[in-house]
């Protein structure tokens, strides 16, 4: 049997299956965030029981971060796209960083993940933390604000301890 065939990358799978919703109901708030949430629940989920069942494979390492592309950083930007008459220069620059640093910050701790199948922590911010932008959706200056921010500590090399791992003592 294909080792890449499992529980963990067929969480995956159902985690783009659940993004492409959400995007494609992005208009209908309600079903899209019940998408989104089932996605975010099986972006969770698979790497939990692909450590827990001890399943982790290059494919899921790979397949995981492109769903965080679509979950953490294509879906923000084009529900703030869809929220706003009207976009400054800087919030198109700003959300231009914003996918850069997040691609940038994704590929690394991929790059990461594949060298040591035993690491404890993220380095930069976590692209997760970019859904906190749906909160800002009232207001384009923070909305702006946030995605410098965000952006500036994705690519930043501050570690953060990853949930659901034991640490090691330093």
């Amino acid at each position: 049997m294909n080792k890449n065939i499992n529980l963990a990358n067929f969480l995956s799978f159902l985690a783009l299956v659940f993004i492409a919703l959400a995007i494609l109901t992005i208009k209908t708030p309600i079903p899209s965030l019940l998408f989104l949430s089932g996605a975010v629940i099986c972006d969770i989920l698979d790497g939990i029981v692909a450590r827990y069942f001890k399943i982790t494979t290059n494919f899921g390492v790979i397949f995981d971060s492109f769903n965080d592309f679509f979950i953490y950083l294509v879906y923000p930007l084009i529900l703030i796209y869809i929220s706003y008459q009207f976009f400054s220069p800087f919030m198109i620059i700003a959300m231009i960083v914003f996918i850069f640093t997040g691609v940038f910050r994704l590929a690394r701790q991929t790059n990461i993940n594949l060298q040591n199948k035993k690491f404890d922590h993220y380095v930069g911010l976590p692209v997760v933390f970019s859904l906190f932008l749906l909160l800002t959706l009232k207001n384009q200056s923070i909305s702006l604000v946030y995605l410098f921010i965000i952006s500036l500590l994705m690519i930043s090399t501050i570690k953060f301890k990853k949930p659901f791992v034991e640490h090691e003592n330093n």
